[in-house]
This record gives structure tokens, sequence and C-alpha cells, in this order.
């Protein structure tokens, strides 16, 4: 995650991957970036989600403007606990949507694949 331009990249792991911790302490992969056209599954991270696809996530917007420069390919996916899965949340024009949304009872598909 580059903090002056809030973009992130995908890097390649594999098992010998070194790892770094970054300033919030989570550790990362040192390696080779993936080009985004490469990614055919990315898992997003959510506090909550609601039927249209849209999410709660951590406010940083990271996610978001990766999908919008990258990859309109890419299917989104979200796994959530049923009680997290929720009617309706408010969402932005900027806000990229799920595009299935995985409960322990449910698998909901929010857009056309």
């Amino acid at each position: 995650i580059s903090e002056t331009e809030k973009s992130m990249t995908f890097i390649e792991y594999k098992n010998e991957t070194n790892l770094r911790f970054n300033k919030y302490n989570i550790p990362e992969p040192d390696g080779k970036e993936i080009c985004a056209d490469k990614i055919d599954i990315i898992i997003l991270p959510a506090l909550m989600a609601d039927k249209k696809g849209y999410r709660l996530g951590y406010g940083g917007g990271y996610y978001d403007r990766y999908l919008k420069n990258n990859s309109t390919k890419t299917t989104k996916i979200i796994f959530l606990p049923n009680e997290l899965f929720i009617e309706s949340l408010p969402a932005d024009n900027f806000d990229i949507p799920a595009d299935i949304i995985i409960t322990q009872t449910d698998i909901i598909k929010t857009q056309e694949l």
C-alpha cells in the first residue's frame, strides 16, 4: 500500500516469499507485483455488505480505487457472516460492488458475471 498515492498493488506470494511488516504491523509479501489482468478473483474485506454487493469496508477506499483503475474482468467476492449481510447500505458513485457474497447459508450473486 502506498500512503502517498493511496493505492495498492498485489504481490506474488509463494511459500518462500519473505514478509515485511507495514506501518499497521500487517505482514505483506516482499516480491514481484502481479499484473492486474492476471487476477481472476479477488476477496474483498468487509465489515458488512448488502444485497447489491456494496460493502462497508475499513475506510481507505483502496480496493475501490484498485478495481476502478485496473480490472473489469476480476470476480469480486465477499465472505461474511449471515448477521452482517443486510438489505441496503449507502453507496457512493465511486464504490465498486462485489459480484458474489458468500455467507454460512447462502451464495448471493449480486452482479451479472
